[in-house]
């Protein structure tokens, strides 16, 4: 291999990596906001049900209450955790006088020089997005945990209000 394409196919790899974390983040910042339409959405559509099905005048109590309740916590529960999995949490960027430096001091630096300090850069950013995007998957998952358990609650609330 000659000098100039040293670490050409490493270079190449770390930025793939680079364009496939800004996507992973960017598909959990999609579902994410999914996950807080869809809480919003069934507290909206429980409320609304129970409302028909018992008229004005009907009163919740006992078990059916307490698990309406479960379930309207879970559901408050799974919008926080999915607003702040859509958060937009900070990285690592290479600096834009890091960026100018590599114009003005060091234009001149081998291409094999120029290629290893590209990709450290793009490395490091790799780095922090991960750690960043797997926080943010860890709070979508919770946030589905806790929308499944409100849907359980529902469900058995709906179960003691036909029992």
């Amino acid at each position: 291999m000659a000098m100039a394409e040293q670490g050409a196919g490493w270079a190449a790899f770390i930025h793939d990596q680079l364009n496939r974390e800004y996507s992973r983040r960017d598909t959990i910042n999609t579902r994410a906001a999914g996950a807080v339409t869809s809480a919003t959405g069934l507290v909206t559509v429980v409320l609304a049900v129970v409302a028909v099905l018992k008229g004005k005048d009907f009163t919740l109590t006992g078990g059916a209450l307490v698990a309406l309740y479960v379930a309207m916590l879970a559901l408050l529960g799974s919008a926080v955790l999915a607003v702040l999995a859509g958060v937009s949490w900070r990285y690592r960027v290479t600096s834009t006088d890091s960026m100018r430096a590599m114009l003005v001091d060091h234009w001149t630096d081998s291409e094999v020089d120029a290629r290893y300090i590209s990709a450290y850069c793009n490395l490091e950013t790799v780095e922090s997005l991960r750690a960043g995007t797997s926080l943010k998957a860890h709070l979508l998952l919770g946030a589905a945990a806790m929308q499944v358990l409100s849907i359980l609650a529902m469900a058995t609330s709906a179960l003691i209000l036909v029992a």
